[in-house]
């Protein structure tokens, strides 16, 4: 082995390829080369622990700070206001086909998500779908449908929330998992508990209706959501 000739070289590969031990590496390639390759060794061990860490303290200081908005009087007065929107276009559908409709209810929800977090568009998808019942019943009160509002509040809070220009991407992602988590999937769970439907003659139709409604519903999302956002920003400079 030409130690000189290894000794201007970085020697990555001496290290995983078990070639030298830490002593003789040092020796070969010299002491600084030898450090940074241990020294990439060892980080790159921990880059999953340093990745998983630094997304669970922005997810902590995301739901903190959602939290926080309910100290706010404006905000409240904004949440109330969002929530009365929503029950409002619940009952407001389009028609396009008879078979395909768009209720306008998930624009309020995304909007309280996009402008106040995860937290309180939890809250608030619960609040609507509760005050739903009780204000306009169409039936007797089923919990799993509150939990799909609250599941929807949550992604539209991840995907959504302090995101500034929201890109129609991100609208069109966020739309879709809660059109298959939500819609095709938590809500034919519900329907197969409630009325006993099969789960697999109820899928196929509603995951076609959710597939094809889903590029029109986020692109309305977007603009509502860029829309809602050049508001909110004036205002806060008033």
């Amino acid at each position: 082995m030409n130690l000189q000739g290894q000794s201007r070289m970085p020697c990555v590969k001496c290290h995983v390829d078990g070639e030298l031990p830490r002593e003789r590496k040092a020796l070969a390639c010299g002491t600084v080369f030898a450090s940074r390759c241990y020294m990439r060794r060892d980080l790159a061990s921990t880059d999953v622990a340093y990745f998983g860490g630094g997304v669970f303290m922005y997810l902590k200081k995301m739901f903190s700070d959602s939290a926080k908005e309910f100290q706010k009087l404006r905000s409240l007065t904004a949440i109330a206001m969002l929530v009365a929107v929503q029950l409002a276009l619940n009952s407001v559908d389009l028609q396009l086909t008879q078979e395909l409709r768009i209720s306008f209810g998930f624009l309020a929800n995304a909007t309280i998500a996009y402008l106040f977090g995860p937290v309180v568009a939890v809250a608030g998808g619960a609040m609507s779908d509760i005050l739903a019942v009780i204000l306009f019943p169409k039936g007797p009160y089923f919990p799993g449908f509150t939990m799909t509002a609250i599941v929807g509040g949550l992604i539209y809070g991840l995907f959504l929330y302090r995101q500034g220009k929201v890109s129609y991407f991100r609208a069109l992602l966020a739309k879709g998992l809660v059109n298959l988590i939500c819609n095709v999937g938590l809500n034919t769970l519900w329907l197969f508990i409630l009325y006993g439907q099969s789960m697999l003659a109820l899928w196929p139709a509603r995951l076609l209706k959710n597939a094809v409604l889903w590029p029109l519903e986020s692109l309305l999302l977007f603009v509502v959501i860029m829309a809602i956002g050049r508001v909110w920003k004036s205002i806060g400079k008033q």
